[in-house]
């Protein structure tokens, strides 16, 4: 069993490290496409995995007819189509190799295996200002996270609600002085949630487990994050904050002073996004779309403009050499409507429901660890872009929560029979 364990933490360093073919990828997501070559037809599929293979399917069709339509450049294409192929194949081959044993060490092991791999990754193999200039808000908090929750699997009862709280003033009180708002919000409304419905008999989730109501739930998340984006603005001047926590106070001020709060202008690519899928709603711009003449980042500064953000609006130049060629969305779901119309939109929102009615149906029992990546996936899939890293991350996360998932219903099943 050491030994096993001991493997597996070695597998979960191996995972995270990425190579560049055409796109960057994983070697753990090489080896998971390697398995499903030679394995798809031998396989026992699940009835989730059954339908997140017909939503592949259906998403590459798109993206193919409309990187075909628009022209888009071979290595675009392959990269475009690879990122729906590796995301299935990695879920599948997770779901197998992660099969925990009783206490879940197994799935521990792996998970501190791949937090090893990306600090590997931070500190030796790929260098990255924005991390070095601040390691909180780029990795390590959200993976100090993770590696002290994962530990709530291995256990009959959660952490005390007092540990929690203790932990989560810990985790405010750096994500404060390392300006980092995004992780803060999303550890807060994980918390929250988890309060409200752990172990509860009057409170719990069961009314967005439907079809008709379950995207309720991502919204209201995002208009909390609007909403506090508006109230830390209007409650919290600058000269009101302590020392300590004066780059947070700055960066609100400045980012604040628009007539929505700090939320949008600090989430303004959506505006981007916006005008692309409006321009093309059907067939989509194609794979990674450069934004020739940088006509919707213009379109995105106007609206800074227009409502007090920013007080001039950056030339064509500028733009294309701060922000980058390509058409910003820094959204899962507006980002696939971009490049493939808003029927690629359709995968996205199969996944949504099938998370969100795990986590309606299951939310009194669940872990806190899974309130809070349930909840960041409901803020990316607005407003983060899906790159490699947070593929990796929701793959790995995805997988654990079915497993999870499986362990709670066989348990029941068990229980059931006796």
């Amino acid at each position: 069993m050491k030994n096993s364990l001991f493997f597996t933490f070695l597998f979960g360093i191996l995972f995270e490290q990425k190579v560049v073919i055409i796109g960057q990828i994983s070697i753990g997501e090489i080896i998971a496409i390697i398995y499903i070559f030679f394995h798809f037809f031998k396989l026992n599929f699940t009835d989730f995995e059954k339908k997140l293979l017909f939503y592949t399917f259906l998403i590459l069709l798109i993206q193919f007819f409309s990187d075909l339509y628009n022209g888009t450049d071979l290595d675009k294409i392959l990269k475009g189509l690879a990122t729906y192929i590796v995301f299935f194949s990695t879920i599948v081959f997770l779901c197998r190799f992660l099969t925990p044993d009783k206490n879940f060490k197994r799935v521990i092991s792996f998970v501190i295996g791949t937090i090893f791999g990306k600090i590997i990754i931070w500190f030796f193999t790929d260098y990255n200002y924005f991390f070095f200039n601040n390691p909180w808000k780029w990795g390590i908090g959200a993976q100090l996270i993770t590696f002290v929750l994962i530990f709530s699997l291995s256990r009959k009862e959660d952490f005390s609600k007092l540990f929690l709280i203790i932990f989560s003033l810990i985790i405010a009180y750096f994500s404060l002085v390392n300006n980092s708002r995004s992780l803060l919000l999303i550890y807060m409304f994980a918390l929250g949630t988890y309060l409200l419905v752990h172990n509860s008999s009057k409170w719990n989730l069961k009314f967005f487990n439907k079809k008709t109501t379950f995207m309720f739930l991502p919204l209201i998340y995002m208009f909390f994050t609007i909403f506090f984006g508006v109230l830390v603005t209007k409650i919290n001047p600058n000269s009101q904050f302590s020392s300590n926590f004066e780059k947070m106070a700055k960066k609100n001020f400045n980012e604040g002073k628009g007539s929505f709060g700090v939320a949008v202008n600090s989430r303004s690519d959506l505006v981007s996004a916006f005008f692309a899928i409006k321009d093309k709603p059907i067939i989509g711009h194609g794979s990674y779309p450069v934004d020739v003449g940088m006509v919707y980042k213009t379109k995105q500064f106007e609206f800074l403009y227009d409502f007090g953000y920013i007080k001039k609006i950056p030339t064509m130049r500028e733009m294309q050499h701060i922000y980058g060629i390509y058409i910003p969305s820094h959204s899962y779901l507006f980002g696939s409507m971009v490049m493939g119309g808003i029927f690629a939109g359709i995968y996205w929102f199969f996944l949504t429901f099938k998370i969100t009615k795990i986590y309606a149906n299951y939310s009194n029992y669940l872990p806190f660890i899974f309130h809070y990546w349930i909840i960041n996936y409901f803020y990316a899939l607005f407003v983060s872009p899906f790159g490699a890293g947070p593929r990796g991350n929701l793959e790995v996360q995805i997988s654990i929560l079915i497993l999870y998932i499986l362990s709670l219903e066989g348990g029941a099943n068990k229980k059931d029979k006796k």
